[in-house]
C-alpha cells in the first residue's frame, strides 16, 4: 500500500515531458511498471547515433524501463533498456548487460529517499557521457523481460556489489 501511494505521488511530479524524457506507464492502472523514452539533448556521440539509428532503424529515442517491486523505495527499481543496444565505451565505472546497468546508484548506493526522476536524471547523464549505440547490426532487437532477467541474474554473480539486493524469503 505504502510503495502504490509513493509510487503515485511520484509519477504525478515527474515530468510527463521534458527536454530529454517523456514518461507513461506500460498500463494504465498499473504504477509498478513504468516506461521512460530518452532522447539526449546535448551534442554528445550517443545524440548523433541515435540519428542515425532514426534513419536506419526507424528509432529515435532510448527506451528504458522501470519496475518496482512492493518493497519501493527501500529496494532500488529493476532497470532496463528495451532498445536500442547500448554499450559503454568508456572505464566510466559502470557497465551494461542484455539492457541491464550494473551501477552503484541501484546497488549498494540505493537510498530509499531517492525519486525516480534521480535515477532517470543520472542515468540520462551517464548515457551522455559515456555510452554509444550499437549501430554494426543489419536489424535492431529488443530485450525481453526474460532476458533482462538472465542480464540481472549474470551480473548479480559476477558484481554484487553494484546490483541491488535479492530479499530473503521468508520473515521480513
Amino acid at each position: 500500500m505504502a510503495t502504490s501511494i509513493r509510487l503515485s505521488k511520484e509519477f504525478q511530479r515527474f515530468p510527463k515531458e521534458i527536454d530529454f524524457a517523456f514518461m507513461y506507464l506500460e498500463k494504465e492502472d498499473d504504477m509498478s511498471h513504468w516506461i521512460i523514452q530518452i532522447s539526449p539533448t546535448n551534442d554528445s556521440p550517443l545524440k548523433k547515433d541515435l540519428e542515425t539509428c532514426r534513419e536506419k532503424y526507424g528509432i529515435d529515442h532510448i527506451c528504458l524501463h522501470l519496475i518496482f517491486s512492493e518493497d519501493y523505495p527501500l529496494e532500488a527499481p529493476f532497470i532496463y533498456v528495451e532498445y536500442p543496444e547500448i554499450r559503454v565505451v568508456s572505464e566510466s565505472g559502470w557497465i551494461m548487460y542484455k539492457g541491464v546497468p550494473c551501477w552503484e546508484l541501484i546497488g549498494n548506493g540505493w537510498v530509499a529517499s531517492y525519486y525516480t526522476w534521480t535515477i532517470v536524471r543520472q542515468f540520462t547523464a551517464m548515457l551522455e557521457a559515456s555510452a554509444r549505440i550499437e549501430l554494426s547490426r543489419s536489424t535492431m532487437a529488443r530485450v525481453s523481460k526474460a532476458t533482462a532477467d538472465e542480464g540481472k541474474a549474470y551480473l548479480m554473480r559476477c558484481h554484487p556489489e553494484w546490483m541491488p539486493k535479492e530479499k530473503k524469503k521468508g520473515r521480513k
